[in-house]
């Protein structure tokens, strides 16, 4: 018997250990540069539904793109996420100029115990979409300032459109 027992809670307890994810993975907070280098699509896009999946709980995204800042996105494409639940679903670290933000791979998704991201959206909220994976923290920023004066316009967006214009 005792040794039944011990099995089981040496079995149960590796298979919790295994649903953890302990370290957040290195291809999700490499530099931004290596970010935008590594990505062949980036997208400015609104996201403009939001359907649950019963199934799985989790959230299909809709988008449509708003502007192409690398490669070629897709007119409209779909990201499937979780709902929108927390305040960092929120965060736009002042329009991305907070230091917070551009210290180490910081952004707004983080990975969650399965060692992926799964990210949330605001319907009717723009976003800049690194659209291919593996996922970074700072594939999916929530972008509020569009404008076309430097004072008036998200600085993320500026430096991934000024970074991209250089690598070309």
């Amino acid at each position: 018997m005792k040794i039944h027992l011990v099995t089981f809670l040496t079995l149960s307890g590796s298979s919790v250990i295994a649903l953890a994810c302990f370290a957040t993975p290195q291809e999700q907070v490499v530099p931004a540069e290596d970010l935008v280098k590594r990505t062949a699509r980036i997208a400015l896009a609104k996201v403009v539904e939001a359907r649950l999946d019963p199934d799985s709980g989790q959230v299909v995204y809709s988008f449509t793109t708003e502007q192409a800042i690398k490669g070629a996105p897709d007119k409209s494409f779909s990201i499937t996420g979780y709902p929108l639940e927390a305040e960092v679903d929120l965060l736009t670290f002042d329009h991305h100029r907070s230091e917070e933000f551009w210290e180490g791979g910081r952004g707004r998704c983080y990975h969650d115990t399965d060692c992926q991201i799964h990210p949330a959206f605001a319907v009717g909220s723009t976003y800049l979409i690194f659209l291919d994976k593996p996922y970074h923290q700072k594939s999916f920023e929530w972008i509020q300032m569009f404008g076309t004066e430097p004072e008036k316009r998200d600085k993320w967006l500026s430096w991934v459109e000024k970074t991209v214009k250089a690598d070309q």
